[in-house]
């Protein structure tokens, strides 16, 4: 339901941009007798929204393809797939198929989120094929040996050599574990992860579609383009990563111009370098100190029931730092952030994530197995460290390197031709943010120069997340008409301006409507809608969600780690209110969630952010969103 989708969307690596979209999939098989290529239709693993019928409207459920697409006889696996009906009078034939990042970020995570949009894109269905390995498909490959190890050291932080030690060991122990389950680990790479696609495009009655990719999707993308190019009827491809570039081999550089960029824009704006002065001098002498003498930080423990204290150094600063820059929404925030935290405000590091994981890295099978075939062949000792700020070197030196984990992870690398750039007269839009701390806008440049028929746009002001309303409505003018540049007029509006004191800053509140639900209220203006009802400023992880359900008070409850009984009670237009605090994700995001009894369900309005801004969102925030909420429909 709603509370499962918000727990998701809050900790992605990749906002994912949310893609409208479908139709009745046709049953197909190649003969082989093991199902290859056979469609079977499931109950959709999410709520769907209100006036949204399944089988009809939206339809889910498994493709069956070959482990080893060069043994259609062999092994088999299922890939989980939604498809959602287009709305319009002459629907066109070729669907969108929107693609995740990661690798190893699952699609269908953002399925809800996609029915604002059906009939955006002229009409046309959206496909959501949930790569394989990854939760939802079958089998999922998860290493829980990963998930024991933060378990175990949850608020330790050890050496490199520890870390690396024990996250070999825990992984190396996963990989022997799948592989005596009978999994080919070498079989969950892009070349194999592509071949898929033919496939299930076969099976839902499908000949050419048009292909979304962001981040690790847009690698995905490229292998498409090169080995079924006949399929595809558009690419678009954002944050790219070129086949012809190594990802690891670059990231240092790539980190450090997003840095610089960052400090240099606001050293170049009057207001903020007035308010911020010399930001590059004071955040990179605050990771010194913190290297020197690490800081002390409370951590929500994993129940959130209690913290934990934390040595913190200055590496972790460098990855929150750099985690800030994925998301487009928080850029504003980043200078007022770094000086709170020289004055002992250290919300910058616990909302970026920065220390939360105490060095493990968060990987998944499907993930190692990308990683480990393709992205990290060429670490090494051969990273290019031109322009790269010394502490940047330090703090990624653990978290880039994947040499010692890929020794545990035995997978064969991909052939030589998967690394040579795709030259193809496909019709392409990229699209880079200029702020993006891992898939810089030259990457783009790069892919760009073998392509015949490409339009390439740099938004300005943008970090590693592309789901704004310009940038959307980029893509779907370059759907409707290939042929034709698309109107990127919106860009020359794009301008970053910082903000002038942290907290919630100014909030605005407008008025919204949320069908899905039958309700209409107020939200903050500015604040992304990320699923039906909720509405989000990325990083920073604060949320308001709105809802209506039929479910029990107990089915309320079990999502949330920490779900109190009532702290206050509130009579608003005749409603009456009971507020719980709650927390979520082992507490690192806390909340006030107000419920109404209403008909056979109850009526849910919660906030969640941090702890030092919870009394100013539920002030500013949930209260004018009890007063002005009243049904519609």
């Amino acid at each position: 339901m709603l509370w499962r989708l918000l727990v998701c969307l809050l900790v992605c690596v990749l906002v994912i941009p949310p893609l409208a979209a479908p139709m009745n999939p046709a049953l197909a098989q190649d003969g082989s007798g093991n199902g290859v290529g056979t469609f079977e239709e499931t109950e959709c693993p999410f709520s769907l929204p209100s006036g949204i019928v399944p089988g009809e409207d939206v339809i889910c459920g498994f493709v069956t393809v070959p482990e080893r697409h060069a043994n259609p006889g062999g092994p088999t696996i299922r890939l989980a797939v939604m498809v959602a009906k287009g709305v319009g009078p002459n629907p066109a034939p070729d669907p969108v198929v929107f693609e995740s990042g990661g690798p190893g970020f699952p699609s269908l995570a953002s399925a809800a989120s996609m029915f604002q949009l059906t009939g955006f894109f002229g009409g046309r269905d959206l496909v959501i094929v949930e790569q394989r390995g990854i939760y939802g498909s079958d089998p999922y490959l998860e290493c829980d040996e990963g998930r024991d190890l933060v378990v175990e050291y949850y608020g330790q932080m050890l050496d490199i050599e520890t870390t690396r030690a024990l996250e070999k060991e825990a992984l190396a122990a996963c990989y022997v574990r799948l592989q005596n389950e009978g999994i080919d680990l070498s079989a969950y790479n892009s070349l194999e992860n592509a071949a898929d696609f033919p496939v299930v495009m076969d099976a839902l009655g499908y000949d050419q579609f048009n292909y979304y990719g962001p981040s690790y999707a847009s690698a995905l993308g490229q292998h498409l383009m090169r080995d079924y190019p006949d399929r595809l009827r558009t690419v678009t491809l954002a944050a790219l990563v070129p086949l012809s570039q190594g990802f690891m081999f670059d990231a240092p550089r790539n980190i450090s111009r997003a840095f610089r960029l960052l400090f240099d824009t606001c050293a170049s704006d009057p207001a903020c370098n007035t308010q911020y002065p010399d930001l590059e001098t004071v955040f990179f002498d605050l990771v010194d100190q913190f290297n020197t003498a690490p800081v002390t930080v409370a951590f929500s423990d994993l129940d959130g029931t209690g913290t934990v204290e934390v040595a913190v150094g200055g590496d972790s600063l460098v990855l929150a730092l750099y985690n800030a820059l994925y998301w487009t929404t928080g850029i504003p925030q980043i200078p007022a952030r770094i000086y709170a935290l020289r004055d002992g405000d250290y919300s910058l590091i616990r909302d970026n994530a920065g220390a939360s994981r105490f060095g493990f890295r968060d990987v998944n099978a499907m993930q190692l197995s990308v990683m480990c075939s393709e992205f990290a062949l060429d670490y090494g000792g051969n990273i290019d460290m031109t322009g790269v700020y010394p502490q940047v070197t330090e703090a990624m030196a653990l978290y880039l390197d994947f040499g010692p984990v890929c020794e545990a992870w035995p997978v064969e690398p991909l052939p030589d031709y998967a690394f040579v750039p795709v030259e193809s007269d496909i019709p392409t839009l990229l699209m880079s943010g200029e702020m993006d701390p891992v898939t810089p806008p030259e990457n783009a440049e790069i892919v760009a120069q073998t392509l015949s028929h490409v339009y390439n746009y740099t938004l300005p002001a943008t970090g590693h997340s592309h789901n704004d309303d310009c940038s959307m409505g980029i893509v779907r003018d370059f759907i409707d008409d290939p042929s034709q540049e698309p109107d990127a007029a919106c860009l020359d509006d794009s301008a970053l301006t910082f903000a002038t004191s942290l907290g919630l800053g100014e909030i605005v509140m407008v008025p919204v409507t949320v069908s899905d639900y039958g309700l209409r209220t107020v939200k903050p203006r500015g604040w992304e809608r990320v699923e039906p009802g909720v509405y989000a400023m990325p990083p920073t992880g604060q949320a308001l969600f709105l809802a209506y359900t039929d479910t029990s008070l107990d089915a309320i409850r079990e999502p949330f780690a920490r779900f109190t009984d009532p702290i206050e009670e509130l009579t608003i237009n005749g409603r009456t209110w009971t507020l719980h605090n709650v927390a979520l994700l082992g507490g690192s995001y806390v909340g006030v969630v107000a419920l109404h009894a209403y008909d056979a369900g109850y009526y849910v309005v919660g906030v969640l952010g941090s702890s030092d801004v919870l009394d100013a969102l539920v002030e500013s925030v949930l209260r004018p969103a009890l007063e002005a909420l009243e049904p519609v429909g």
